[in-house]
């Protein structure tokens, strides 16, 4: 790592640029049950400056933790999104349903769709806690009993869960990988049944579901696995090629509806 570094360090060097050493950090992934050993990775240095070990790092907005389990970030949109809530707890009574569901959309709906393709692979207890925050902000919103079902709130809010927002963004994903409009790196995980075997099935058309043992590698490799076996199940309207702003809002419409 530290002759890696030292190349890097020259690199920028000769290309007149600089490199702020007090940003660089250093964030070793190891499984969660895996105690970190800091004697390993405590000597890597740049220039010789010492890096900085750390547990979690922000990068464009997402903070990374070293189990990769999205936790850190799931509980920081949990405490940014509960100060809005009670914002609109405080004016609950003073403006109707329909008013505070423009800030709604503001002020809320942002956490929970910036990077949700990425953080939100599998229902963890963390994610189940933001989505418990999401069903209080609709019952305040509709100004409902704090016990209330939400099922038709989201319906009558047309207000995606944390679910549903995951599967529009896997959705708009495949949809931009099947007209063309992804780059051509995404073409070494994602393959159509044609491309894999010779077999004139009535599936050779939809695309391949690589086979996998666990159910975490089911839930975590999302494009790979769960992004082709989400596109191989919606309707074939839905998927009508006209533009990604039509297909997002019929994908929208069929996820209110319960019927992906």
């Amino acid at each position: 790592m530290n002759i890696e570094l030292n190349t890097l360090s020259r690199w920028f060097k000769l290309n007149k640029l600089s490199l702020n050493i007090k940003r660089l950090i250093s964030l070793y992934l190891h499984p969660r049950l895996k105690k970190l050993q800091l004697h390993d990775t405590s000597n890597i240095q740049n220039d010789n400056v010492k890096v900085d070990m750390v547990e979690t790092c922000k990068f464009l907005g997402i903070i990374i933790n070293s189990s990769l389990d999205w936790s850190a970030h799931i509980n920081l949109i949990n405490r940014k999104v509960s100060k809005t809530i009670g914002i609109f707890k405080c004016v609950r009574y003073k403006l109707p349903e329909n008013i505070l569901r423009s800030p709604y959309f503001s002020l809320v709906n942002p956490y929970y769709e910036y990077g949700n393709i990425v953080w939100a692979v599998k229902n963890t207890v963390s994610l189940q806690k933001l989505f418990l925050t999401q069903k209080k902000a609709i019952r305040i919103i509709t100004n409902s009993e704090w016990q209330a079902h939400t099922y038709s709130l989201f319906h009558k809010l047309s207000v995606l869960k944390i679910e549903e927002l995951h599967k529009l963004q896997v959705a708009c994903f495949m949809f931009k990988f099947h007209n063309g409009l992804m780059p051509s790196y995404f073409i070494i995980f994602i393959h159509k049944n044609a491309d894999v075997h010779n077999y004139n099935t009535r599936h050779a058309r939809d695309y391949h579901i690589t086979m996998h043992r666990t159910s975490l590698i089911k839930h975590t490799c999302t494009l790979h696995i769960a992004g082709p076996s989400l596109w191989n199940s919606l309707d074939c309207n839905i998927k009508v090629p006209f533009s990604i702003c039509s297909f997002r809002n019929r994908m929208k419409k069929a996820l209110l509806l319960n019927l992906v």
